[in-house]
């Protein structure tokens, strides 16, 4: 029987910190409430060269009235499998950048 065993990433100060493996990027043009495709992962990663807005789930439009985005600002969220990302701009329109992690 073969053992793994992992190994936790250390700073600079010693302390351990949680990291996630990258895995496929995708790039949603966004002006009007634009649907990234559905993802099988459970953690992506985003970020959009524009301020913007999203939503997500199985069918999503988004609205100016949805969760900000600032560009420029990567943020890790939780999905579901087989959920999308609904994209619009907030002034300018720009690129959605997701990166499924692991």
């Amino acid at each position: 029987m073969t053992t793994t065993t992992a190994t936790l990433l250390r700073d600079g100060n010693g302390q351990s910190f949680q990291a996630l493996r990258i895995g496929a990027n995708s790039v949603v043009a966004f002006n009007a409430s634009t649907q990234s495709a559905a993802f099988d992962a459970q953690i992506v990663r985003i970020q959009a060269t524009e301020n913007c807005h999203i939503v997500v789930g199985s069918n999503p439009t988004a609205t100016t009235s949805d969760t900000p985005l600032w560009k420029d600002n990567p943020e890790y969220i939780h999905i579901e499998p087989g959920d999308k990302i609904a994209v619009i701009k907030s002034v300018n329109a720009g690129n959605l950048h997701i990166t499924v992690c692991s």
